[in-house]
């Protein structure tokens, strides 16, 4: 994720009128740059799909322990 405001379900309002990130002024905004692909690929709307919004109590924790913990509890809860 690129977005500096973590942003995961398109831009905020503060998309400069060239495109670029209110946040990061340099920087085009990696939404609008999403868009744009989106709209050449053939009938897929995934872009569309609304994503949870960034759990920010798991920052600075590693993803790859908490689901290989994760895994590795479901598989103790099985017969």
């Amino acid at each position: 994720m690129n977005c500096p405001k973590q942003l995961r379900n398109g831009p905020c309002g503060g998309v400069r009128e060239n495109g670029n990130c209110e946040v990061e002024p340099d920087m085009p905004c990696v939404w609008v740059q999403a868009w744009e692909g989106s709209q050449r690929m053939r009938a897929d709307t995934s872009i569309l799909k609304v994503q949870k919004p960034v759990d920010q109590s798991l920052r600075d924790t590693s993803a790859w322990l908490r689901v290989t913990a994760e895994r590795a509890a479901s598989q103790d809860e099985k017969p």
